[in-house]
């Protein structure tokens, strides 16, 4: 695939129209994956002609994801209430690529991809001459994150929580992944992302998680029944296929696949977040042990039982399906931010 492709039509997972159906409403984290990725290209390569060509559907895009914020709060929304209880199925999947998890209505994940991506083409737009555009995406992108902080941020605990529901609940389970993204991704400031990252940092020891040459978690306490996938075809499934529990607290689950599973796939947000708040011995602690798992090529293949590395459970027992995933090579962009951190040394 290949963005030419989708921005001329051609349909992928997760969209309205697709040949695999996912359910009545497209994954939130869509759109503004297909404008950031856009965006990328064209500020990475400099072709302004490729992206005055695609401009239109960009914007197009970027319209469409703004039109499900239907209560004019900033946020994008997904169709799912996402309220506790109210489990998606394989007829109706979550939000976003988390699909285990009940992600719904106000998910954080998406809203901090579609500000990167309202922000990065607002650039683009600059550059095209397109001021009218630029500011209207500067403005969207202003109010999101407003909003996400007034909406999404947990003030029990200072970490954003995974979303808010349509009853206006936040379902926050240390999520590591997404706390990581929002900082990387500016909708924070360095003090603020710095305090983010030393909670999370002091969540790890307190739940005694070390063992950074498998990854990280994607969150680092269990996610209940009521908030975990329901798969209907087979209700007593085993909890340690793909993370689903059956005991109500979760914690048959945890430690599996994307209920607290390790993997290489976030860990470059959660690097990039303490690169860029200053925490460097902190990155560099889990950056240095990951390189020695990609030198011996840890993270790709299947064990004995048929499990894949590209999940771990804490203690190192494989846990996924794929075999391999290209998400978890990310991680080695971090070497560019390590590099440039011993620019100042």
């Amino acid at each position: 695939m290949t963005a030419e492709r989708y921005l001329s039509g051609t349909k992928g997972y997760g969209q309205n129209g697709y040949e695999v159906s996912t359910g009545k409403f497209q994954f939130a984290d869509v759109d503004p994956s297909l404008v950031l990725g856009s965006g990328i290209y064209a500020q990475s390569t400099e072709d302004w002609t490729w992206a005055r060509k695609y401009h239109g559907e960009v914007m197009r895009l970027c319209r469409q994801m703004m039109t499900t914020d239907t209560n004019g709060s900033g946020l994008i929304k997904y169709g799912t209430t996402g309220n506790f209880g109210e489990r998606p199925t394989r007829k109706q999947r979550p939000a976003n690529w988390w699909d285990t998890i009940n992600f719904g209505y106000e998910d954080a994940y998406s809203n901090a991809l579609a500000y990167r991506a309202l922000t990065t083409w607002a650039s683009v737009a600059k550059v095209l001459e397109q001021r009218e555009d630029a500011a209207w995406l500067e403005e969207k992108a202003k109010a999101l994150r407003a909003a996400y902080q007034r909406l999404l941020l947990n003030s029990e605990n200072g970490v954003f929580a995974g979303w808010r529901s349509a009853d206006g609940k936040l379902h926050d389970y240390w999520f590591l992944f997404l706390n990581s993204v929002a900082v990387a991704y500016e909708l924070v400031d360095v003090p603020q992302g710095a305090a983010i990252m030393e909670k999370f940092l002091r969540k790890l020891d307190e739940v005694g998680y070390t063992m950074f040459r498998i990854g990280l978690p994607g969150n680092l306490v269990p996610i209940p029944k009521g908030d975990s996938v329901l798969h209907e075809e087979d209700p007593n499934e085993d909890p340690r296929i793909y993370g689903v529990p059956q005991r109500e607290d979760g914690t048959d689950a945890f430690h599996y696949y994307e209920n607290g599973g390790a993997s290489m796939r976030f860990a470059f947000f959660t690097l990039k977040a303490l690169y860029r708040v200053g925490k460097l011995e902190e990155a560099r602690k889990m950056l240095y042990p990951m390189l020695e798992g990609y030198k011996a090529g840890d993270y790709q293949g299947f064990d004995v039982n048929g499990n894949s590395n590209d999940w771990r459970t804490w203690g190192g027992q494989a846990c996924g399906y794929e075999g391999f995933a290209v998400g978890n090579y990310l991680p080695l962009l971090n070497v560019i931010d390590e590099w440039k951190s011993r620019q100042h040394m």
